[in-house]
């Protein structure tokens, strides 16, 4: 009898200790659980804050292209308003030896130093573009100049003279201002 005793002893001081183990188990899984789910809840947060502030961006982003639209139309509104060269200009233009307003362009984009400003942080203030100088008449251009930094317009006044197939294009500046 007595050894029967020990054995139920034996044999519930086993299942005491696998019910014991069970639990800890139990515990030490619930706990790394817990601890997945708040590290979850941290990263969906962290999450939702990153995709709020990118939502943000969007929209600052899209209001300063819709800006940058609207600029855009208002300045090829004045463009498309700038006097074009009519056909008596265009004539004069001819007989004085500039068969093509874009030769006027050109030789005025051989001439950075009519720019009456020096160029800033290390540029050099040029007219980069004969898409930005606009022949008004026979007798005046308004151009665009920059540096990469700063810009402006001027209003110039040319001459054309013609000697013996000689064309020499003459330019004076009539004022001019920076941005």
């Amino acid at each position: 009898m007595k050894k029967q005793k020990i054995i139920i002893i034996t044999t519930y001081l086993i299942l005491i200790c696998i019910l014991l183990i069970f639990v800890i188990e139990r515990n030490i899984l619930i706990k790394k659980v817990s601890d997945l789910n708040n590290k979850y809840e941290g990263l969906n947060t962290e999450l939702n804050k990153k995709l709020k502030a990118k939502d943000a961006a969007i929209k600052e982003l899209t209001s300063n292209i819709e800006e940058l639209n609207s600029i855009i139309k208002s300045k090829n509104e004045i463009i498309e308003k700038l006097p074009k060269l009519d056909e008596p200009m265009l004539q004069q233009l001819k007989e004085k030896g500039i068969d093509d307003p874009i030769k006027l362009k050109e030789d005025l984009m051989k001439h950075p130093e009519l720019i009456p400003y020096k160029g800033s942080l290390g540029g050099r203030m040029s007219f980069f573009s004969n898409k930005d100088i606009f022949v008004l008449s026979d007798r005046w251009v308004l151009a665009y100049f920059e540096d990469g930094h700063t810009y402006g317009y001027m209003l110039l006044s040319y001459e054309i003279t013609n000697n013996d197939d000689n064309l020499k294009i003459k330019w004076k500046v009539i004022d001019s201002y920076l941005f």
